[in-house]
């Protein structure tokens, strides 16, 4: 028996008594093939079973896509280094700050100019990074929920390590002349990277004039040059700073005496440390986030998962550069 709902103030009984016939009726054969004739129908059955497979697609690509963003987050330090501009456009004009002058007015004569005409940089986004995971059938059928998981774990973590490779080649990309100082910078003590140096490097961009209040400050660096030497070092420990767990950014050390977030990463070179201020180094315009996409081709499948954005450096000299540390 169908059953209906009933509305206060609704004369429901003409509409049960419809139903009700028609329910004895969907048991003749004639009234089946009636139905499946008619395009009205079949109309709604297409829509009808559109919407049941994408009510079941799309939590599925959802947890896909979730999975690989949420590992891929923990592993992208590259856009810890850069000032990240979300765009839909293929290229971004990005303005190069310049330094502001002020001075003393004089009668009948104007204020200074702020400064020269802004210069840019345009920045395409023409970086795609991707990683494919594909399965033959019988693996498809044999593969157990966890091991799926942690596949696509691998997968986002796999895009975070792409990401920081083609932000460092940018930063190893510039002169050591048009760096801060004018000179990759030298340790205190060749081979240990102490809290002297860190001064040594914040040095270099204060001298720049690229640090103003408010300024973002990343030191990228392998972990080698923070556990072995930096973590050692007494007057760095003493100099109060918040672990990745208070900060809740995955390898990130913060030393709060001088607003100064460090990046550890495998991807970083060995006895090389840079220090940039972030707003005005590097230039990231994200096009396309990390995306997940069904992938089928003859005997495999499984899904890809893409970025698109693109990196340039927009001024050099808010770039400090220390070697052989």
């Amino acid at each position: 028996m169908i059953k209906m709902s009933t509305q206060e103030g609704v004369n429901i009984t003409p509409i049960k008594r419809k139903c009700e016939s028609l329910e004895t009726e969907i048991t003749k054969a004639e009234f089946l093939e009636k139905a499946f004739r008619n395009e009205y129908v079949q109309k709604r059955m297409r829509e009808s079973m559109r919407e049941n497979v994408i009510a079941s697609v799309v939590p599925t690509m959802g947890e896909i896509q979730t999975r690989v963003l949420e590992a891929a987050y923990d592993a992208q330090i590259g856009r810890q280094l850069v000032w990240l501009v979300d765009t839909q456009e293929p290229k971004v004009r990005f303005p190069k700050t310049v330094t502001g002058r002020a001075g003393r007015i004089k009668d009948g004569v104007p204020p200074l100019l702020l400064g020269s005409d802004p210069t840019y940089v345009d920045i395409d986004a023409n970086i795609e990074i991707g990683v494919r995971v594909a399965y033959s059938k019988s693996a498809v059928e044999d593969i157990i929920p966890q091991i799926k998981n942690q596949i696509e774990t691998e997968s986002g973590y796999a895009i975070g390590v792409a990401e920081l490779v083609e932000v460092k080649a940018i930063l190893d990309g510039i002169a050591v002349g048009n760096l801060a100082g004018r000179a990759a910078q030298a340790p205190a003590t060749p081979n240990k990277f102490a809290y002297a140096d860190v001064l040594t490097l914040y040095n270099a961009l204060d001298k720049e004039n690229k640090i103003k209040p408010g300024s973002k400050i990343i030191c990228a660096l392998h972990p080698d040059q923070l556990y072995d030497s930096l973590l050692s070092d007494d007057k760095f420990i003493n100099a109060n700073y918040k672990t990745a767990v208070e900060l809740n950014l995955p390898g990130a050390i913060a030393m709060d005496t001088f607003g100064i977030t460090f990046i550890r990463s495998t991807g970083m070179t060995a006895a090389t440390v840079y220090m940039l201020v972030v707003d005005r180094a590097l230039g990231f315009p994200l096009r396309r986030e990390v995306t997940v996409d069904p992938f089928t081709k003859d005997l495999l499948t499984g899904y890809d998962a893409t970025q698109r954005f693109g990196c340039s450096a927009l001024d050099t000299y808010a770039v400090a550069k220390m070697t052989s540390c």
